[in-house]
């Protein structure tokens, strides 16, 4: 029961990988890059299926609305393509300002952009009444942020948004009969000492934890209601991803090495010795830049330098977790009762 390389594709574009996404409709994970080239990739043997080039510049964000079979794309170019489950486009929306991040709010039906110095929210719009996919007319925007919003994660009504002003905010909206907006809930000014590159919401049982990672090297673990709990730390580079395997109860987290370091939300550590999914990969001369684990958590796709993509697929008959022996294990015994595992080593006599 545990993560395992499936794919490593070598991938020969000239412009470096900027965003990862997923095609929840055609269950295909695509790459975008810096020159807007977006491509499309089988899971499976991983062949790429369709290359397009819709945005002028950077792409910067990828998100899927699984409800609608569709999907956004995010550029610095101030548009937002909507692409229909064919893979053609269905909706272009021009903003007039760079988007650097998405997310959808279900609670409140609306698509949720960062911009810098902004937060903006449009009314979801499926059967496109208003001429697209959001309802441009109708959108409203919140700018408490001074400086990029690069994340958003949304939980049930709250929205949370952190931003390279190192700060992180938790929003709800109110709506009146001439208006909607949003209200800040709380606001945390220094959250971290260097700008915040990303936010993640770990849900386990009855327990919601929200992290963050920024350039700073450090994550920090919150509370939904904004305080802080713990910071791991530092690493040995900028957090450059953090995604959270359901599957198995991990977080990874990419900080410039060639493997994550694999964090247990449950128990507060490190685990990175214990988990079997990167032990005798070739992974030397790789910098791993970005991970994304997919909607079935039996999927996390990464991007690495130089120009790499990978992918590793959940296996039930996989390693879940290796104990290291200081000397060679004989035996090992179950104890049914106290639901212990006991080993028997052989350790040399002394002299």
């Amino acid at each position: 029961m545990a993560m395992q390389q499936h794919l490593r594709i070598r991938e020969h574009h000239r412009s470096p990988i900027t965003a990862l996404g997923y095609h929840a409709a055609r269950r295909e994970c695509l790459t975008g890059f810096e020159d807007g080239v977006i491509k499309w990739w089988d899971m499976e043997n991983g062949h790429m299926s369709l290359c397009t080039k819709e945005h002028s510049g950077r792409v910067t964000h990828f998100l899927s609305w699984i409800p609608t079979h569709l999907l956004f794309s995010a550029s610095n170019d101030s548009s937002v393509i909507v692409w229909a489950p064919g893979g053609a486009v269905l909706d272009r929306i021009q903003l007039g300002y760079p988007i650097f991040t998405l997310a959808i709010s279900l609670a409140r039906h609306l698509l949720l952009c960062g911009s810098k110095g902004r937060l903006v929210a449009f009314p979801l719009d499926e059967r496109r009444e208003s001429g697209h996919v959001v309802n441009l007319s109708q959108g409203f925007s919140d700018q408490t942020h001074t400086d990029i919003v690069s994340c958003i994660a949304c939980l049930d009504n709250n929205i949370y948004t952190a931003g390279y002003d190192k700060r992180l905010l938790i929003f709800d909206t109110y709506q009146s009969p001439s208006r909607k907006g949003l209200t800040t809930k709380h606001c945390i000014s220094r959250a971290h000492r260097a700008a915040i590159t990303h936010l993640l919401l770990v849900r386990q049982q009855e327990t919601t934890r929200v992290l963050s990672g920024s350039f700073d090297q450090t994550v920090g673990i919150w509370s939904q209601d904004g305080q802080l709990i713990h910071r791991l730390g530092p690493f040995t580079g900028n957090i450059t991803a953090l995604c959270y395997v359901a599957t198995t109860g991990i977080v990874w987290i990419a900080s410039g090495t060639s493997q994550p370091t694999l964090y247990e939300p449950q128990s507060g550590e490190i685990v990175s010795q214990f988990i079997s999914t990167f032990r005798g990969q070739q992974m030397e001369g790789l910098v791993l830049q970005q991970l994304l684990s997919l909607p079935d958590s039996r999927h996390v796709i990464g991007s690495a330098k130089p120009q790499q993509m990978l992918v590793w697929r959940y296996s039930e008959s996989g390693c879940m977790i290796v104990l290291p022996c200081k000397h060679p294990v004989e035996c090992l015994a179950y104890g049914k009762g106290g639901n212990d595992v006991s080993s028997s080593a052989s350790t040399p006599c002394p002299p």
